[in-house]
């Protein structure tokens, strides 16, 4: 298996874009009656297309500790506002029915920028990363060993709403002169002049389908660890014997250049002997 990198045009940084609006004089406080404390709201704007309640409960926690490290007593109280499209989410920001939001560098732009509903004030490291970039990925022994073999076939993205796992990736494949159509279906008839992408909607399917050769690549973040923990669940590990009988992924050995000079000790200087 291969990995091809493009760096340079794909490099981005994961960032958090926060809107705070009045979160103690907001529209989202209830009315104050004597001898109560007000309860208010902190509310974080996410959007997901698909598996809202999945999301929901693994950002739940989240916000939860916000609110607490906001007040120490229990007057505030963290919730979430799901929205299906980044429109959507700005009419809440806007409306006031969401404070704060967090979002890769393309959502966060349409919000900020085209919508006008937000203002970036910090960054967020994400799995230990401060940036990332694309990866665009596919088999060794396939018969795609170039972005031009692309053509006629279809290439499999994450998510439609990832900066890294489509909208980068899908600007840099245009900006190099290919012609993208969404497919509905990975059988779909692609014209031999154009790429077809069709979205997997998670890193495992997107892995299944670049390793069992049912798409001709797929893309994500550099952050790989989805490989090399693909070992630790039943399904990972019925995926990877499936393919050529792997057993698992690894981190190389004293890293990258360690990993290439035994290559040159092995294969260039042994052929000089």
């Amino acid at each position: 298996m291969f990995v091809t990198r493009q760096t340079r045009r794909l490099a981005f940084v994961s960032t958090i874009a926060i809107l705070l609006l009045d979160l103690f004089l907001g529209s989202q406080a209830m009315g104050q009656t004597p001898g109560r404390v007000e309860l208010k709201i902190i509310t974080l704007g996410i959007v997901a297309e698909k598996n809202e309640k999945e999301v929901e409960e693994h950002f739940r926690e989240f916000v939860r500790c916000v609110a607490r490290k906001l007040s120490s007593s229990s007057a505030i109280e963290g919730k979430i506002a799901m929205a299906p499209t980044h429109a959507r989410l700005a009419s809440l920001l806007t409306g006031r029915k969401a404070d704060f939001y967090m979002g890769s560098p393309y959502p966060t732009y349409l919000i900020n920028s085209v919508y006008g509903a937000g203002k970036l004030l910090l960054r967020r490291w994400k799995g230990g990363m401060v940036d990332y970039h694309s990866l665009i990925f596919t088999t060794g022994n396939g018969e795609t060993k170039r972005l031009e073999d692309l053509r006629g076939k279809i290439i499999a993205f994450e998510d439609p709403g990832s900066t890294s796992g489509y909208f980068l990736p899908k600007f840099f494949l245009s900006k190099r002169g290919f012609k993208l159509s969404e497919k509905s279906q990975i059988g779909a008839n692609v014209a031999a002049g154009e790429v077809g992408y069709i979205f997997a909607f998670s890193q495992d399917k997107l892995v299944d389908w670049v390793l069992t050769k049912k798409v001709a690549a797929g893309e994500f973040s550099n952050d790989e660890k989805i490989l090399v923990y693909m070992h630790q669940d039943t399904e990972g590990r019925l995926i990877l014997q499936r393919t050529s009988g792997t057993t698992k992924f690894e981190a190389l050995p004293g890293g990258e250049l360690a990993m290439r000079q035994r290559l040159l000790d092995a294969f260039y200087f042994s052929e000089k002997k």
